[in-house]
């Protein structure tokens, strides 16, 4: 076995091992009480529903991600790239995307038949889906049309790059010209995004049906709700979740200059327009909260990471040395993109999995700022109501692991964020008690608090 191999183990054995700990946390988590901000979203039967829920998905989630590491590491231990080295030659783009395809092929065949599993069984019996087979193959031949344009597009397109980049610099570039050329490339990469993006938007539209919001009073208090916007959002489109499932929800999506505002049809017929107007008041208050700094964050990392790529081609001693250390280890006679890419991305999954957390810290904090814009607006109340009804029709953990949700939460837990939106009623309520009568009635603020939380309706998002 060679270094390249031993390397594969350790890291793999390594992220089971991570994920196991994690999941061991989450459920020991299960057997502790519910904390009071949450305390009323299950009934003990419903609660006991939840736990079986979570167990058989976790179960299958388990079995799915060991099928996925035991697909990869048959690939990168196996002499899986060797074969197709002795089969293809030196055919740089044959090479590389009959490399990803195959393993894309297999991978792709076992999630289906997880996700047939989880939709057909475990969300069918506890009432969650709707779907019926004619759908889910649609549905997972558009997803698995759009990977294969996706992983295996951005692959060609990365080996034309790289291949031109050594031309371009017929064997080195000056720095100079090495910062140019890196700014040729995150130009080109960012088109890429775009492509990508545009093809997620296409393919939603082909999975739903979308209906622009009828003109009428609840459509009226929508845009009311976006004043002080630069840009409102006048997209209002409904889309049939029901045909696919009982979720619920209303979210905003953006995509350059595209934004609108998705709202199911499920969460119309099911909750209360008050319970609407919380939810998007939430999505509103990330529209007036631009973190722009920390959201160019990534983009300055992945632009850095561009620059180090041009100056390495201004130095090709270090990709060689590092394609030459592959081939070597795996025995082949030319290069192969997908084996180099492959071994990176599992070489950086541990600084990988540290920006990630650095990350979710960032999301769940910009994501309580929206639930702060929302309580501003009045609609508390209603966005409490409707995450406990959400959380017990669609049987989520509305009690995570402190340190399972700092590490892995892009939200906020169930309690945490229903305990700081009560606390920042509870303050507004006191400080209008303060503010009209601030001498009169201390002894009923002290007698019930929560009476004055009740003259404020908090407005919150998903």
């Amino acid at each position: 076995m060679h270094t390249a191999q031993l390397i594969v183990i350790v890291l793999t054995a390594a992220g089971l091992a991570w994920d196991a700990w994690l999941s061991r946390r989450s459920e020991r988590q299960f057997h502790r009480p519910l904390p009071p901000a949450v305390a009323d979203v299950y009934d003990r039967d419903r609660y006991a529903d939840f736990r079986a829920y979570h167990a058989e998905h976790e179960r299958l989630s388990r079995a799915s991600a060991l099928a996925g590491v035991a697909i990869t590491l048959a690939a990168l231990v196996a002499p899986y790239f060797k074969w197709m080295d002795q089969a293809l030659g030196a055919r740089p783009y044959a090479l590389a995307f009959w490399s990803y395809a195959l393993i894309w092929v297999v991978k792709t065949t076992a999630e289906t038949i997880f996700s047939y599993y989880d939709v057909f069984v475990i969300e069918a019996r506890y009432g969650q889906n709707r779907r019926t087979r004619r759908a889910f193959a649609k549905d997972t031949a558009l997803d698995a049309a759009e990977s294969l344009a996706v992983g295996g597009g951005g692959l060609m397109f990365t080996t034309w790059l790289l291949s031109r980049l050594s031309a371009w610099t017929g064997g080195g570039l000056s720095a100079g010209r090495a910062v140019l050329a890196a700014g040729i490339v995150a130009a080109i990469l960012f088109a890429g995004m775009l492509a990508a993006a545009g093809l997620e938007l296409f393919v939603l539209t082909r999975q739903y049906r979308l209906t622009p919001l009828p003109e009428g009073p609840l459509r009226d208090q929508i845009m009311a709700l976006q004043a002080g916007v630069k840009r409102p959002i006048t997209r209002i489109l409904v889309y049939n979740e029901s045909a696919k499932s009982t979720r619920k929800n209303a979210f905003m999506f953006r995509f350059f200059g595209f934004k609108a505002f998705g709202i199911a049809d499920n969460f119309l017929s099911g909750n209360s327009e008050r319970e609407l107007l919380a939810v998007l008041s939430h999505e509103i208050g990330h529209l007036k909260h631009k973190r722009t700094l920390a959201n160019f964050v990534p983009a300055i990392l992945a632009a850095a990471g561009v620059l180090l790529l041009a100056l390495c081609c201004a130095r090709p001693g270090l990709p060689r040395a590092f394609d030459f250390w592959a081939r070597r280890c795996y025995g082949l006679a030319h290069t192969n993109l997908m084996l180099d890419f492959a071994l990176i991305k599992l070489v950086a999954s541990p600084a990988a999995a540290a920006l990630s957390v650095w990350h979710n810290f960032r999301s769940r904090r910009e994501e309580k700022e929206a639930d702060m814009e929302a309580v501003g607006n009045g609609y508390g109340a209603e966005l409490i109501a409707t995450f406990k009804r959400l959380s017990r029709d669609q049987l989520v953990d509305v009690n995570p692991d402190p340190t399972v949700e700092a590490l892995t939460y892009d939200h906020p837990g169930m309690a945490a964020r229903i305990a700081y939106i009560e606390k920042a009623m509870a303050d507004q309520a006191d400080h209008l008690g303060q503010k009209i009568n601030p001498k009169s009635m201390p002894s009923n603020k002290n007698k019930n608090p929560r009476a004055n939380r009740r003259l404020f309706k908090s407005v919150q998002s998903f």
